[in-house]
């Protein structure tokens, strides 16, 4: 599959999207002349200088991150959030880079309905 997605990007950009971080895709694809666009699209990274005729392998890429600067505040509500829901039994908060969230799998059904509740007040 590796080289079928190199063959492609010689001749056209061509780019790898995912909800995993830029750097999670990029190490698991391996491939230096591709786009990435990660965490749904708030972690972006391309070749240095994208190839004129597809063909030149990127050394190193270029970041583009146009969140980075809501880092802090995600922080800060992941951090009150796990304090909401520190009483819950099995609740746990999943944090990735530019977003987070509950894993509700853990936590026994009657409860959840309860924090559905929560969720739309």
């Amino acid at each position: 599959m590796r080289a079928a997605v190199r063959n492609v990007a010689k001749y056209i950009p061509t780019a790898i999207i995912s909800g995993r971080s830029c750097e999670k895709v990029h190490k698991f694809v391996g491939l230096k002349e591709l786009y990435y666009a990660g965490s749904h699209g708030m972690d972006i990274m391309g070749p240095v200088q994208p190839p004129t005729d597809h063909r030149i392998e990127a050394i190193e890429g270029n970041l583009y991150q146009p969140a980075s600067e809501f880092l802090p505040m995600i922080n800060e509500v992941f951090v009150s959030l796990v304090e909401i829901t520190k009483d819950i039994e099995g609740a746990k908060m999943y944090e990735g880079e530019w977003f987070l969230g509950p894993l509700p799998v853990l936590v026994a059904s009657e409860v959840q309905e309860e924090g559905r509740h929560l969720q739309e007040d």
